[in-house]
C-alpha cells in the first residue's frame, strides 16, 4: 500500500441558496466571494507551488451574476486566474435534487459554451457538494455537454454514499457511456480535520497524521489524500479563508512528513484522469437520492413547482406550433425555468427551520424558497395562455367566440371528454386576459364547464372544432353499472365495503385478475398517518436519526433501523357514488390525525383503463415527526418487480441502483411501476414526486427490498422527518392527484406514456373565428419516446428530448407535415454538433442508443 505523500486541499465555498443567509443576501454574499478569492490569488502569486491560493467555483450560478456586472478588468483578472491554474469554473449551476427533469438538467448547461469563451476555462469537471445522487440521466447530460469528471462531497446527515470513500469509480450510464467520478469526503473536511480555525501548523500536523492513519486502515490505495476547505464556522456558504495559504506555507516550511498542496477540482481530475483505467472499478446505476424526501415538507408547493413545469413545456409544444420566436417569450421562458430550478435546488429554508419554526428568519427564508415555485407557475401560466391564444390567432377583445381549440401537446394518444366554458357560447365582451388567466396551473376552474363529447388527438396534434359543431351530452353512459356494492365499467368490476364505501377490490374483466390484496387490510388508496410510536421510541426525529457530526464525518451511518412507528388510517364518515356522462366516481369523506375535511375521489372510466385518484385536505401545523400516505395493497406473486422512471431514464429498482443508494423511498419523474408475471400497476404520479414500494420504509437504510407477496405501492405525499432546514410543518388546503394504470405486463415505453398522460397533457383553448382545423406538429415512429419539443430562438427551428427505454438501439423517424426540414442533429445542451441525423424525403431519422437520453434540434424553413 503506498504511503500517501500529499494533502491536497481544494478551497470553495458550497452554495446553499438559504441556510446560513436569507436567499437574497446569500446570493450577493456569494457574488462578494469571487472578487475576495480573485484578491487572494493575486496577493499569493509569489508563494511557493502548493500554497499559492487557489478557487474553485462550486455552482456556477453565481459566477454568472458576477459576469453581469463585472467589468472588463474584473473578468480579465479571472481569466489570468483560471490559465495560472488558480481558478475553476465547475458545470452545474446548482446542487439540484431529483425533481429536476431532463428540461431542467438541458436548460442547466445550455451556456455552458458561452462560459467557456467568457472565462477561458474549458469546464470539463462537473461537482454535487452535500446532495446525496442525482438522476442517471445527469450523466449522458454531462458528456454531452464536454464534461468528463464528476466529483462529490456527499453530506451523510440523513443520508449515505454508494460506496465506500474516497475513492474513484466510472460511473456508466444507462447508455453504457462512462463518465469518470471521484466520491470524495463530505466538503469542509480539511477545515475540520486540520483545525485550520486555530491558526496552529501543529494541530494541522496532528490531524494530518491522523487522517492518513485512517485512510491507511480502511486500505486506502492513492498516493495523496484530498480533502475540501470552507470557512468555519461557516461551513456553508462561506467566505474565502484569508489565512489558508499561509498556514499551508509555514506547515510545508517546516519540513512534515506531508506536503499540503492547495488545488482545484481541475487538478483532481488530471490526477485522477492519468490513472490506469484498468486500476478504476466500473459501477452502473441510478444514483438515488436520500434526501429528496424533504420535498415532502412543502409539498403543496412541490405541487405548484411540478404543475409550473407542465404548463411550460405544454406552452413550448404550442410555440411550436405556432413557429413564435421572441426575445422577450425567451427571456419569459427562461425566467420560468429559473424560478423552477431554484426552488428545485437541494436547499429548503433556515438551518433553524425545525429546532425555531416561528422565528423570523425561518418565515423569510420560507416565503423566498415557495415564492419560486409560484414564481414559476405563473409565468408558464402566462406562457401557456399567451400560446393558446396566439394559436387561434385572437385579438386581445371580441364580443362573442367561435370555436374550441384542442391541443395534445404529448407524445401520446389522448382521448378526452371536451368540456368547455359555459360563458365561452355566451354573447358579450370576451377578453384574451381573463382567458389566459384560466392556465395559471394551480387554479381551481372556476367557470361552469359542459360537456361537449369526447374527442382524440394523436400526439402533437391540434383540432379545432367550430361551436356550431358541438354538441352538448349530459347523458349518463350505459356502459357503466351500478349495483349495491358492486360498480362495473367495460374495464373493471370494482367492489366496495357496503357498510364504508372504500374499494376493496378491483378486477380485471378481460382476465379475471385480482388486482389488490383484502389481507393488508388497506382499501384502494387508503389514507395513512405515520407518526413515532411514543410508548416504544422518543418522539423526535433524533429517533431517525440520532445525529453524530464525527461520526458523519468519518462516513459511519447513524440511522436507527429499528425505530417504530404507529400508523393510523383514515375513518371514512360519509360516502356517495356519483355518475357522470362518462365516468363514475366514489367520493367519501374522512378523519384523519393532523387534517381537516379530508375527501377522497376514486374516477373509472367508460373510455380509458385509468383510475383517477385525487384527495384534497386541510392540513393542521404539526410540528411532531410524521408522514402522511396513500396506499395501494397490490396482489402479487412473490419476486415481483418494480421499475421508475427519473429524469428521463427508466430505472429497474434495486438492479439498476448504484452501489449502497437509497431504495427506502424514490423520487419519480412521472411515474412507477410494480409488476409480475400477469399484472403491472402503474402509478403516475404528477403532484408528489416521492413513492415507497414494497411496506413502509422510511429510515431502514435497505440495501434491496425485500420482493414478498402482495406489496404496498405508497404515495408519499406529505413529511416533516429532516431535522433541519427543511419545513417544520405545513398547513392550509391541498389538492393532489395520482392515477393507477393496469396492464397486464411491464412496458417501459408504456409506463413513461402513461405517466406523461397524468399531467393533463390536452389544452383546450377558445378562438374567436368559428373555423375547423386540424393538424400535427410532429409524428414519430419507434422504440423511443418524445419527452418535450421546445423552439430555438434563433429561427425556424425546434429541440427535442428524446429517451430510448429499450434495451436495444432505436432507429426513431420523425416527420413535420407542411415543413421543409434541411438539417436535423444530436447536439448538446449548448446547441454544439454531436452527430448529424439522416434527413431525406420529409423525415429525419435518429440513431437513439438503448438507454439514451438525447437532445436532437431540427432545423425548418
Amino acid at each position: 500500500m503506498p504511503k500517501i505523500k500529499e494533502i491536497w486541499c481544494m478551497p470553495h465555498s458550497h452554495l446553499d441558496i438559504g441556510y446560513t443567509h436569507p436567499q437574497p443576501m446569500l446570493l450577493e454574499l456569494q457574488v462578494d466571494y469571487l472578487d475576495q478569492a480573485l484578491d487572494l490569488c493575486d496577493a499569493t502569486l509569489d508563494y511557493p507551488e502548493g500554497s499559492r491560493f487557489c478557487w474553485t467555483v462550486e455552482a456556477n450560478y453565481v459566477l454568472k451574476k458576477w459576469l453581469n456586472t463585472a467589468g472588463e478588468k474584473k473578468k480579465t483578472r479571472l481569466r489570468e486566474a483560471v490559465k495560472r491554474g488558480q481558478f475553476c469554473v465547475t458545470a452545474m449551476s446548482f446542487h439540484t435534487t431529483p425533481c429536476a427533469d431532463a428540461n431542467e438538467m438541458a436548460h442547466m448547461l445550455s451556456d455552458l459554451d458561452e462560459l467557456r469563451e467568457e472565462t477561458g476555462d474549458d469546464i470539463r469537471t462537473a461537482i454535487n457538494h452535500d446532495v446525496n445522487g442525482q438522476p442517471w440521466t445527469i450523466g449522458q447530460t454531462l458528456l454531452d455537454s464536454g464534461v468528463d469528471f464528476y466529483l462529490t462531497g456527499i453530506n451523510t446527515h440523513f443520508g449515505g454514499i454508494p460506496i465506500p470513500r474516497p475513492a474513484p469509480f466510472l460511473w456508466e450510464m444507462s447508455d453504457k457511456r462512462r463518465l469518470l467520478s471521484f466520491v470524495g469526503e463530505h466538503y469542509s473536511l480539511f477545515s475540520q480535520f486540520l483545525f485550520t480555525w486555530e491558526h496552529s501548523t501543529g494541530r494541522m500536523h496532528e490531524g494530518a497524521c491522523d487522517y492518513a492513519d485512517w485512510l491507511r486502515q480502511k486500505g486506502y490505495s492513492l498516493d495523496f489524500a484530498f480533502l475540501t476547505a470552507t470557512n468555519p464556522p461557516l461551513f456553508d456558504n462561506n467566505c474565502p479563508d484569508l489565512q489558508l495559504s499561509d498556514m499551508i506555507r509555514r506547515y510545508n516550511e517546516e519540513g512534515h512528513e506531508f506536503t499540503i498542496r492547495l488545488v482545484t477540482a481541475n487538478d483532481l481530475r488530471c490526477r485522477i484522469m492519468s490513472m490506469p483505467k484498468e486500476d478504476i472499478p466500473v459501477m452502473s446505476g441510478d444514483w438515488t437520492d436520500y434526501w429528496n424526501f424533504g420535498a415532502g415538507s412543502t409539498a403543496k408547493e412541490t405541487r405548484v413547482c411540478r404543475l409550473a413545469k407542465c404548463a411550460l413545456r405544454q406552452s413550448e409544444v404550442i410555440d411550436c406550433f405556432n413557429n413564435e420566436q421572441s426575445t422577450r417569450r425567451e427571456q419569459i421562458r427562461r425566467a420560468c425555468m429559473e424560478s423552477a430550478l431554484i426552488y428545485d435546488e437541494h436547499t429548503w429554508g433556515a438551518s433553524q427551520s425545525v429546532t425555531q419554526p416561528d422565528s423570523f428568519e425561518t418565515a423569510s427564508q420560507y416565503i423566498h424558497k415557495i415564492k419560486k415555485a409560484y414564481e414559476a407557475a405563473d409565468l408558464a401560466g402566462y406562457l401557456l395562455g399567451s400560446s393558446l391564444e396566439s394559436l387561434a390567432d385572437n385579438p386581445h377583445q371580441s364580443n362573442e367566440l367561435g370555436s374550441v381549440t384542442t391541443v395534445n401537446t404529448s407524445a401520446a394518444e389522448q382521448t378526452v371528454e371536451l368540456n368547455v366554458s359555459k360563458y365561452d357560447f355566451l354573447k358579450g365582451r370576451q377578453l384574451a386576459a381573463l382567458r389566459i388567466k384560466t392556465h395559471v396551473p394551480y387554479l381551481e376552474p372556476w367557470e361552469e364547464k359542459i360537456c361537449c363529447g369526447l374527442v382524440t388527438l394523436p400526439p402533437f396534434t391540434e383540432k379545432r372544432i367550430p361551436f356550431a359543431d358541438l354538441t352538448p351530452k349530459h347523458e349518463e353512459s350505459d356502459a357503466i353499472t351500478k349495483e349495491a356494492g358492486t360498480i362495473t365499467t367495460p374495464y373493471y368490476r370494482v367492489t366496495l365495503d357496503r357498510a364504508t364505501g372504500a374499494i376493496k377490490q378491483i378486477t380485471d374483466i378481460k382476465t379475471g385478475r385480482e388486482v389488490l390484496d383484502p389481507s393488508r387490510g388497506s382499501a384502494l388508496f387508503e389514507p395513512i398517518r405515520e407518526t413515532i410510536d411514543e410508548e416504544k421510541n422518543p418522539q423526535n426525529r433524533a429517533t431517525f436519526f440520532p445525529r453524530d457530526v464525527n461520526l458523519g464525518n468519518r462516513s459511519i451511518s447513524q440511522w436507527n433501523h429499528n425505530w417504530i412507528g404507529k400508523r393510523d388510517k383514515a375513518l371514512r364518515t360519509q360516502s356517495q357514488i356519483v355518475r357522470g356522462s362518462r365516468d363514475i366516481t366514489v367520493i367519501s369523506q374522512m378523519e384523519l390525525d393532523g387534517t381537516n375535511g379530508m375527501e377522497q375521489r376514486i374516477t373509472f372510466y367508460s373510455y380509458q383503463r385509468k383510475i383517477r385518484m385525487t384527495v384534497s385536505f386541510k392540513k393542521e401545523p404539526v410540528c411532531q415527526p410524521e408522514s402522511v400516505y396513500f396506499a395501494v395493497p397490490l396482489k402479487m406473486a412473490e419476486g415481483w418487480k418494480c421499475s421508475y422512471d427519473t429524469a428521463g431514464s427508466v430505472v429497474r429498482l434495486d438492479e439498476q441502483q448504484l452501489g449502497t443508494v437509497c431504495r427506502d423511498w424514490i423520487t419519480v419523474d412521472t411515474a412507477v411501476s410494480v409488476y409480475d408475471g400477469t399484472l403491472c400497476a402503474t402509478l403516475a404520479c404528477p403532484d408528489a414526486p416521492l413513492v415507497q414500494v414494497g411496506d413502509f420504509n422510511f429510515g431502514r437504510e435497505s440495501r434491496f427490498i425485500e420482493r414478498k407477496e402482495n406489496p404496498l405501492l405508497l404515495g408519499w405525499t406529505l413529511n416533516n422527518y429532516w431535522d433541519t432546514n427543511f419545513c417544520a410543518n405545513q398547513s392550509g388546503a391541498m389538492t393532489f392527484a395520482y392515477e393507477l394504470c393496469l396492464h397486464d405486463s411491464f412496458d417501459a415505453k408504456t409506463m413513461l406514456l402513461d405517466g406523461i398522460s397524468a399531467q393533463d397533457p390536452v389544452k383546450i383553448g377558445a378562438g374567436v373565428e368559428a373555423c375547423r382545423v386540424e393538424r400535427t406538429l410532429l409524428s414519430y415512429s419507434g422504440e423511443s419516446v418524445i419527452l418535450h419539443i421546445y423552439p430555438e430562438n434563433t429561427g425556424n427551428s425546434m429541440r427535442l428530448i428524446v429517451t430510448n427505454p429499450s434495451d436495444r438501439q432505436d432507429e426513431l423517424k420523425l416527420t413535420l407535415p407542411g415543413r421543409e426540414i434541411i438539417a436535423a442533429d444530436v447536439i448538446s445542451p449548448s446547441g454544439r454538433v454531436l452527430t448529424p441525423c439522416r434527413v431525406g424525403s420529409g423525415s429525419v431519422t435518429a440513431a437513439i442508443p438503448a438507454g439514451g437520453v438525447r437532445l436532437i434540434r431540427i432545423k425548418t424553413v
